[in-house]
C-alpha cells in the first residue's frame, strides 16, 4: 500500500464547531489502486500521545476518510486565525467543506497532489502546453482522449441565460441577462455587450451536469 501514497504529512484541520479551533492530523493522500479508491485519511495527532508516528498510527479509531471523487473543489483559501506560518487551503466535497492549514511551503505542493487526484489529467502536458494557443496539436491531443470533447468547433455556442437571484449570484454581482458560451475547454460566463469573460469553469472541474424543469 506504501507505493499507492501520494502524498503524506501533518496538517491542521479547522473545526467548524467550538470556536473553529485548529487541530493537528496526521494525513495520507492515496492515489486510486485495483484494491482501493482514491482518498485522503486524516485521524488526530497529539504531540503529547507517545510523541512517535508509528504508535499514533496504531491509534486510528477516529480516522476520517475523504473519498476524492466527491470532491468539488480544492483551492487555497483566505482564512482568518490561521496557524502561524501556515497557508490554508479548501476541499469540498459533495457532502462537506474541509478547511485545512499546512506550512506555507507545503500549500501549493499538497494542493497539486490534491488536484492531481481529484480532477485526473496530465499536468506534464497542461503545463507544456499552458503558453500555446488553446487550438495547439498537444492540446487537441489531450482534450481528444475523452469523447465529451470531439468535434469542439462545432460545438461552441453561445446562449441566453437569466441570472436567478441567489446568495451565490449576489455575492458575485450577477444579475438579468448574461451569455453561456461553451468554449474549446471551458464554459464561459459573458457580459451581452462588451464580450467580457465574467467567470469560467473549466470541463475537467466539471463533476456532474444537466438541466431541470
Amino acid at each position: 500500500m506504501e507505493e499507492d501514497i501520494k502524498k503524506k504529512g501533518m496538517l491542521y484541520l479547522q473545526q467548524q464547531r467550538f470556536g473553529k479551533k485548529w487541530r493537528k492530523v496526521w494525513s495520507v493522500l492515496y492515489r486510486e489502486s485495483s484494491c482501493s479508491i482514491s482518498r485522503l485519511e486524516f485521524f488526530e495527532f497529539k504531540d503529547g500521545a507517545g510523541n512517535t508516528l508509528e504508535r499514533a498510527n496504531r491509534k486510528q479509531e477516529n480516522k476520517k476518510v475523504i473519498k476524492m471523487n466527491d470532491c468539488i473543489r480544492v483551492t487555497e483559501a483566505d482564512v482568518e486565525g490561521c496557524p502561524r506560518d501556515c497557508g490554508s487551503f479548501l476541499v469540498e466535497t459533495t457532502e462537506k467543506t474541509f478547511v485545512f492549514a499546512v506550512e506555507t511551503a507545503e500549500l501549493d505542493d499538497w494542493i497539486q497532489k490534491l488536484c492531481e487526484i481529484a480532477f485526473p489529467m496530465s499536468w506534464t502536458e497542461r503545463g507544456a502546453v499552458r503558453g500555446n494557443s488553446l487550438h495547439s496539436e498537444s492540446d487537441d491531443a489531450t482534450m481528444a482522449d475523452n469523447t465529451l470533447y470531439c468535434s469542439r468547433e462545432a460545438a461552441m455556442k453561445d446562449f441566453k441565460v437569466t441570472v436567478r437571484r441567489t446568495e451565490a449570484s449576489e455575492r458575485c454581482g450577477l444579475k438579468g441577462t448574461v451569455l453561456l458560451r461553451t468554449d474549446f475547454d471551458s464554459l464561459l460566463l459573458k457580459e451581452p455587450k462588451t464580450g467580457e469573460v465574467l467567470f469560467s469553469w473549466p470541463y475537467r472541474f466539471l463533476r456532474r451536469f444537466g438541466r431541470d424543469k
